[in-house]
Order: C-alpha cells, then structure tokens, then sequence
C-alpha cells in the first residue's frame, strides 16, 4: 500500500473531540447562516479555513498534523480573531475532550449523544410507519 493512502488513527479522545466539533460546528452554521445571515461572511469564510484539514488529521494522526498542532496552527487563529463574536473552537473542542472522559468514566453516552442517534434515525426513516420493507 503506498503510504499516502495509509490511514493512522487518532487516539479514540481525539477523534470523539474533533468528530464532535464538526458536529457542533456545522449545527452552528445551519442555525446562523441557514436562517438568515447573522454572521460575518469573513468569520465564516476562517471557519472553513479553520477546519478544512481536519480530515487530514484524522486520517493521518500525527504524519503532520496532530491535536496540539491543529489548534495551534488551525483553531487559535480562528478563535484569535473571531471567537468572542462567532463560534469558540478550542473551547468547544475542549468540550468534546470532557464530554468523552465523562463517556469513559460512565461507561455510556450522555443524553445529548441519546438524542443525536434518535435523531439520525429520524433523519434516515422520518416516518418509520411507511418504512415498506417492514
């Protein structure tokens, strides 16, 4: 296999943070551009420059990119310029850190992972009733 194509995974913390920083940061978008720009479109423009190698990182952890080196040369920059008016990316990625170590220690995932999977369901069979292959 020819070694760009080799994937290194993330320690299992790192990817739960990062996966749901994308999750909240696209939740974020949705609700402050989709209904209106209520955003500056330069802030949204870095949020995009802030996370566009993220996938990188995750597919090849540490050939790079690792956690310490995105946020500096990623997140802080963002949260640098923009983060007392928009989206705080290193806060909310610190979030996803103890939200996992919670995960850990409970050994089950909070309500709000309960209700993303109930969610998703949804989204994939809005009405279960006419699901047809039932």
């Amino acid at each position: 296999m020819v070694d760009a194509l080799k994937v290194t995974h993330p320690p299992d913390d790192v990817l739960w943070a990062y996966c749901d920083l994308l999750y909240r940061t696209f939740t974020f978008l949705r609700s402050n551009v989709g209904g209106g720009l209520r955003m500056n479109p330069r802030a949204v423009s870095d949020l995009g420059d802030a996370l566009h190698n993220l996938p990188s990182m995750l597919l090849q952890y540490d050939l790079g990119l690792n956690d310490q080196s995105y946020r500096k040369l990623y997140l802080r920059p963002f949260d640098k310029r923009w983060g007392t008016t928009s989206f705080h990316l290193e806060n909310r990625l610190d979030w996803g850190f103890a939200e996992y170590r919670e995960v850990v220690r409970r050994g089950t995932v909070s309500d709000a992972q309960m209700y993303r999977k109930a969610h998703l369901s949804l989204v994939r069979n809005p009405d279960p009733a006419s699901d047809e292959s039932a």
